[in-house]
C-alpha cells in the first residue's frame, strides 16, 4: 500500500464489524438521516439543562451506594441509535449507579420475552403515573407494582426475564442487554 491509503481488502477488513452502518451510510438510510443537525439540537439542550436554574442542587437518594457517585454535578448525555451513530456531550466519564437508569431496559427485555398482556399480569400501568416515591414499596388494587418505572416494578420485571432458570443465566442475559 501507498503509506496512509488501505487496499480494498484492508479496508473491508477494518469495517467488517461496522458494515451495516458503513451499509445504511452509502445507502443513505440511518435512523436519523441529518447526524449534524440533530447532534446540534443534542448540544442546545445540554447547554440548555446545564445552566444553574436546572440544577437543584438536590442531594443524591439514599438508597444510592455510599461513595458511588461523585461529589460535584455531573451533566452529561449520551445517544446511540440502532444502526450504530454515537455522541456524547457533557461529563460522560464520571461513573454512576446505573439502577437509575435501568428500569426501561428490565422492562423492555421482559416485554419482549413475555409480549405486553403477560408482562401486564405482573406490573401495572399506572396512568398517568402518580409521582410517588420510587422507592415506597406499594401495590395497585390488583396487587401489582403501580408501573415498571418504580423500584418495585423493575424488581418485577427482573423476575419475569427467564425466572425458571439459574441466577447466573438470568445475570448473563441482563448483562448482554447492556453490552
Amino acid at each position: 500500500t501507498i503509506q496512509g491509503q488501505l487496499t480494498f481488502s484492508e479496508f473491508e477488513q477494518y469495517t467488517y464489524s461496522a458494515r451495516t452502518l458503513f451499509t445504511a451510510m452509502i445507502q443513505n438510510k440511518l435512523v436519523i438521516p441529518d447526524w449534524t443537525e440533530f447532534t446540534n439540537k443534542i448540544e442546545l439542550l445540554y447547554k440548555e439543562y446545564a445552566l444553574p436554574e436546572h440544577n437543584t442542587g438536590s442531594p443524591a437518594p439514599e438508597f444510592y451506594p455510599r461513595g458511588k457517585l461523585p461529589t460535584d454535578d455531573p451533566w452529561a448525555i449520551a445517544v446511540c441509535t440502532v444502526d450504530g451513530q454515537q455522541f456524547s456531550i457533557g461529563d460522560v466519564d464520571h461513573e454512576y449507579p446505573i439502577m437509575g437508569t435501568c428500569k426501561p431496559f428490565l422492562y423492555c427485555l421482559a416485554r419482549g420475552l413475555h409480549g405486553e398482556e403477560i408482562t401486564h399480569q405482573h406490573v401495572g400501568y399506572e396512568q398517568p403515573p402518580t409521582g410517588n416515591n420510587i422507592t415506597k414499596i406499594d401495590l395497585n388494587s390488583k396487587d401489582r407494582p403501580h408501573n415498571p418505572m418504580i423500584n418495585s416494578g423493575a424488581i418485577m420485571c427482573s423476575s419475569l426475564i427467564h425466572g425458571e432458570r439459574s441466577i447466573n443465566y438470568r445475570t448473563s442475559c441482563v448483562m448482554e442487554m447492556w453490552r
